[in-house]
């Protein structure tokens, strides 16, 4: 890196500005542009930097590219959660120098930096004022930095502190600068803009800790998303001991969520132009037109709100993968509160990013702020359009963002989501409530790959009398939700999706009732898919034949309430993420289920959804140490499936349907039967036989003409036991 500064005798002889500003260096590297300068008190709420092609004496000569608050022009962020973690010996910005090599700025300094994005090579001079001020002064506050675009060297992440904590976990912090412009599609190639024009030069950190005990690289690695009002050192592997998410092979990466902006402070009715950490981005951005410097704002109806964070954290996944030998295929995700709504949609919108997501306490609402401060995102009446499109000209509204079932990309298959809310959590946006329910009826019914769990907690981590991750005794603790646990799944590897659970509410499952807190309707605690399992050693993903062992969790010693507490539970099961095993729509299936010894225990036909889906209906699966194999078959054009006569099974058809659906009721033997017909919400809506029915096929109408359009679940139970259930689909 070069830099350039006036010499001492003019800096003696020329008068300061009143800015009180001086010694203004500057140089290039690593495709940014690094100004720095010395400060002094009384210091600025906000310095402004303005830059021109040519010199000039006043700022209205030239452009402003950046305004800074003072927890922006020094490492206000990393200071306190270093000594939120007990460490010392970090005092400034550490930057690139001219070998190579780094250099660490005086302790007063301040720093902006600004992104090269274009050629060809030149000069430009930067001049640094307090905000307000116009006078500046060649060698004082301006000075000429010339640079060199070169895009072989584009901009880094740079290393700030590295130390090892009491646990043996080592830690290492990084710095990342952004590029700000209102143009925010057109950065500099394979540096996106996260940020606009106000932003320029935004200062971002993330802390990286090493599993104590590594593994051989490539490393797994899971991000943490810290919640509002949070930062990023309450993620240490230490951090969070209720939910354990320490590595042991890999890395965990905590980020921070910081956009600056004024704190409005309510018994003085003023505003302070300092960081402002309950305004967070919420893992997403912001308006385009967002100024982070207005006291008030709230984006007007036409606004579009950018994704500038989420492209900071995947910029900064890229790079990792690069510089930190980064496992590409085992990347997971997780947060709690905020940080679970970014999670929420980070998965969705980038699902062959990461592996898996665990998320805690989404309330699934859009983010809604004080009447005096406005929002960053707007409000739910707004419901702003995003620069995210699904597919070309269908963008994605702000409200699609944080439930769990509206897509975000036009990706069919997310990675699996493990979601866990309490029934007592009543935390504005995040509260358990009727959508809250409503998200998980829809979760399950669509297969999209998700394990739904809820319980008696809180909103916060402390003092829950929950089930699944909290408690006092070991045994109240799930180990599904660990660290450890991430680092196995892997982004090119395929997995059953276990679905339709909530049809059987005499089931294992439980029902999480009808939105109401606390131990008021349905059970205290439960889960849809949360003791279903599968085999990674036994499966086959090949072109004919995709197979793997399903069983019903039963034999864990260290968290035993991951166990079943019933041997036999039956679900619909969807393919997701298939590598090979990718048959066309409309083709004919075949699938059994085997016990390990060979015998066939069931087979169906199905035929593959319009989307390419692969769907298994009716799937018997029994608690662990009895695993059972889970084969489906293409079937050679030649052949027409038929189910055998001696099975029993539901089919139904067509499906979807509009006015009426033929429901078969196949039975092994003379059994009495009952058809149920529930919405998505779990009510009954119909029955639409109670019989006693001959053994063989059985075909049943129901006539839906007057049922609303939407998702219907057809149960059947004979001789008094649930044995399968169907989700249709009607039509308008």
């Amino acid at each position: 890196m070069r830099w350039t500064c006036a010499a001492f005798l003019l800096l003696l002889l020329l008068p300061s500005p009143a800015s009180g500003q001086t010694n203004i260096r500057g140089g290039y590297a690593t495709g940014q542009v690094w100004i720095a300068w010395e400060t002094s008190a009384p210091h600025p709420s906000t310095y402004a930097v303005f830059r021109a092609d040519t010199m000039f004496t006043d700022t209205s000569q030239a452009e402003l590219i950046g305004r800074l608050y003072p927890s922006e022009w020094q490492p206000a962020a990393i200071r306190d959660q270093l000594t939120e973690l007990g460490l010392a010996g970090y005092s400034n910005w550490v930057i690139p120098d001219l070998s190579g090599g780094t250099i660490t700025l005086p302790p007063d300094d301040a720093l902006f930096v600004d992104t090269v994005d274009e050629g060809p090579d030149g000069t430009r001079w930067y001049g640094v004022v307090r905000w307000g001020d116009t006078l500046v002064t060649a060698g004082v506050n301006l000075i000429e930095v010339p640079w060199t675009f070169d895009p072989l060297d584009p901009p880094q992440c740079h290393l700030q502190y590295e130390d090892v904590l009491p646990a043996g976990h080592a830690i290492r912090v990084y710095s990342l600068w952004a590029h700000g412009q209102d143009d925010h599609w057109n950065g500099r190639d394979g540096f996106p803009v996260m940020g606009n024009r106000h932003k320029n030069g935004m200062p971002s950190m993330f802390l990286l800790f090493e599993s104590a005990t590594p593994g051989a690289p490539p490393f797994p690695v899971t991000y943490w998303l810290h919640g509002g009002g949070g930062e990023a050192f309450t993620s240490r592997p230490t951090g969070r001991p209720k939910i354990d998410i320490e590595p042991i092979e890999g890395l965990l990466v905590a980020h921070n969520d910081d956009v600056q902006r004024p704190l409005y402070n309510f018994e003085t009715e003023q505003w302070a132009l300092i960081s402002y950490v309950e305004s967070n981005s919420w893992w997403f951005g912001y308006s385009q037109n967002q100024d982070p410097f207005a006291p008030s704002y709230t984006p007007a109806d036409t606004d579009t709100l950018i994704n500038y964070t989420q492209r900071r954290l995947i910029w900064i996944h890229d790079w990792l993968i690069a510089n930190e030998d980064v496992d590409p295929d085992r990347a997971a995700i997780q947060g709690h509160s905020m940080g679970a709504a970014g999670a929420t949609h980070m998965a969705k919108t980038f699902p062959n990013t990461f592996s898996t997501a665990t998320v805690f306490n989404n309330g699934f609402h859009t983010p809604t702020g004080d009447s005096a401060e406005g929002h960053f995102l707007g409000t739910p009446e707004q419901d702003l359009r995003t620069s995210l499109e699904r597919t070309p000209g269908d963008f994605v509204r702000v409200a699609d963002l944080f439930d769990l079932t509206t897509p975000t990309s036009d990706q069919r298959d997310l990675p699996l989501i493990r979601m866990i809310h309490g029934k007592n959590d009543c935390c504005g946006v995040m509260t358990w409530d009727a959508e809250v329910v409503a998200e998980y009826r829809k979760a399950d019914s669509s297969g999209i790959g998700a394990h739904l769990y809820w319980d008696l907690r809180e909103h916060g981590w402390s003092g829950i009398p929950g089930y699944w991750t909290e408690g006092g005794d070991d045994a109240l603790q799930t180990g599904r939700d660990d660290v450890a646990r991430q680092e196995t799944w892997h982004v090119s590897r395929s997995y059953p999706a276990f679905f339709n659970l909530q049809a059987s509410p005499d089931s294992i499952t439980g029902d999480p009732g009808d939105g109401s807190r606390g131990s008021v309707s349905g059970d205290d605690w439960g889960t849809w898919g949360g003791y279903h399992v599968f085999s990674p050693a036994t499966l086959t993903d090949t072109p004919g034949v995709w197979q793997a062992a399903v069983f019903l969790l039963g034999l864990s010693t260290s968290h035993p309430r991951d166990n079943s507490p019933v041997e036999r539970v039956v679900s619909d099961v969807a393919i997701r993420r298939p590598q090979l095993f990718l048959p066309n729509a409309g083709d004919p299936l075949r699938w059994f289920v085997f016990n390990m010894g060979g015998d066939t225990l069931q087979t169906g036909v199905e035929t593959v959804e319009d989307d390419g889906l692969v769907v298994a209906h009716g799937v018997e699966m029994a608690r662990d140490p009895e695993r059972r194999i889970l084969r489906i078959e293409r079937v050679p054009p030649s052949s027409t499936p038929e189910p055998p006569a001696t099975r029993r099974f539901l089919a139904v058809a067509p499906n979807p349907f509009r006015s009426s659906v033929e429901v078969t009721l196949s039975l092994e033997h003379e059994a009495h039967a009952i058809l149920q017909v529930f919405d998505s919400q779990g009510r009954k809506i119909d029955d639409i036989v109670d019989q006693l029915f001959p053994s063989g096929r059985n075909p049943v109408v129901w006539k839906a003409g007057s049922v609303p359009p939407g998702v219907y679940f057809l149960r059947a139970l004979v001789d008094g036991e649930t044995f399968e259930s169907r989700r249709v689909l009607k039509l308008e």
